[in-house]
């Protein structure tokens, strides 16, 4: 199932495609007796990691595709036309990136009563 995700195959499944998948994952928990990451949960993963990567190699192709906002905090969004472009690997990688980053810097404020 790993390797169908890390295609980017599932990115443009249906939501019955996505059904079937899952149910694939639970049978294969209950062959081998233990927990398998759930199939949203092993595609995020797998596409950060592809993500990042690429984001680390300047001689791929798709490396200048992860460009930075001048903020230095999020990732540019690529703009498509077409919802079929929007779910490829990646858009959805940046998207992806966007959402699970953690900001550069957190603050906490303390009251002191």
């Amino acid at each position: 199932i790993e390797s169908i995700l890390t295609s980017s195959i599932t990115a443009g499944a249906t939501v019955r495609d996505k059904r079937r998948l899952q149910r694939g994952v639970r049978s294969a928990e209950k062959v081998i007796g233990g927990k398998l990451p759930s199939i949203p949960d092993l595609y995020t993963s797998r596409t950060l990691g592809h993500a990042g990567r690429i984001t680390t190699d300047p001689s791929h192709l798709g490396h200048s595709l992860f460009d930075m906002l001048p903020s230095s905090r999020r990732l540019r969004s690529i703009r498509t036309r077409t919802s079929h472009h929007k779910n490829r690997f990646f858009p959805s990688a940046v998207r992806l990136r966007n959402a699970n980053r953690r900001p550069a810097h957190s603050s906490f404020f303390v009251l002191v009563a």
